[in-house]
């Protein structure tokens, strides 16, 4: 799998993707945390605009956090796992970037089947 997504070592066991694995977790708890707290606020919020633009954000960092357990999934060698949980994400709710990074890296996942 190493090469397949931007950042992977591809190195198994050492204390250094220990580190990266715990950094991971943290990293996708805080996006679940910023995707709840979106929620809370447009469920708060009497502005619609801001509604809207804070579900948006909520769908996004929901992104990040499914796009985060693709690479994981794919890091295990299960390629048609990884490939359905990147098609599900939610392109609309994404920046230009951040869809290109899902369109590149379905590619890669697919050229590897």
């Amino acid at each position: 799998m190493s090469g397949l997504v931007p950042g992977l070592s591809g190195g198994v066991g050492s204390d250094l993707d220990l580190a990266a694995e715990i950094a991971e977790a943290a990293n996708e708890r805080r996006f679940v945390e910023a995707a709840a707290a979106f929620r809370r606020s447009a469920a708060g919020s009497v502005r619609d605009t801001f509604r809207v633009d804070a579900e948006r954000m909520a769908r996004r960092m929901d992104a990040r956090v499914q796009g985060d357990h693709a690479v994981a999934v794919a890091r295990t060698g299960d390629t048609r796992g990884a490939i359905a949980i990147l098609e599900a994400i939610d392109r609309g709710a994404l920046r230009s970037d951040e869809r290109r990074w899902v369109e590149e890296t379905l590619a890669k996942l697919r050229r590897s089947r």
